[in-house]
């Protein structure tokens, strides 16, 4: 004989419990409320910030130029506060400690002879946006300065190679990562040039 009875498909009252706590769990979790929850997004940009990009996005020469120049105006600096205030102005977080603890030894010479830059060129220059206020760039650049003490001084040029991102923060761009990969020198600039008498 059949038994056409419907079985009892309640499950058992610990199981029940079981679910209860395991779903619980799971709203609870930081994880599952943080797949509804939009990243913070960045403020938009001031009306002078768009500009300072647009202009960045037709002539990124220029900025990146701009940049290297105060950076190289900052090691002229005579005093360790005005060095550091003169890069913190054109760069910004690890890239500004990086500068101003290795760059400045690389452009005193142990004797004491200072370089001074007079002039930078870029050579080479290709700018890919990362967002709306960042821009990595792959550069090439000369500059051309002298160094030595007051009875004379050397004509010195270098060629660097190095990729750059130059980011808006507040008022203008600052260079937020710096990966140098080569440093040439100018053979063609090495002359002694007699220091003009006072």
């Amino acid at each position: 004989m059949t038994d056409l009875s419907v079985p009892d498909t309640t499950p058992p009252r610990s199981t029940l419990a079981a679910v209860v706590v395991l779903a619980a769990i799971v709203l609870a979790s930081p994880f599952a409320y943080a797949r509804f929850t939009a990243p913070p997004s960045e403020p938009s940009l001031s009306a002078e910030g768009a500009e300072l990009v647009e202009l960045a996005k037709m002539r990124p020469d220029l900025l990146a130029r701009e940049m290297l120049v105060q950076v190289y105006q900052a090691f002229e600096a005579r005093s360790e506060e005005a060095i550091y205030d003169a890069l913190a102005a054109a760069v910004a977080g690890p890239v500004l400690e990086e500068l101003y603890l290795q760059r400045r030894a690389a452009l005193t010479t142990r004797d004491g002879a200072v370089q001074a830059v007079h002039d930078v060129t870029l050579n080479t220059l290709s700018a890919t946006w990362t967002s709306d206020r960042s821009v990595v760039m792959e550069a090439d650049w000369q500059i051309l300065g002298t160094v030595g003490h007051a009875e004379h001084q050397h004509q010195r040029g270098n060629s660097y190679a190095a990729t750059l991102t130059f980011t808006l923060m507040g008022p203008g761009f600052r260079v937020t990562e710096f990966d140098l990969h080569s440093i040439r020198r100018d053979e063609n600039a090495g002359d002694v040039i007699e220091a003009p008498a006072e």
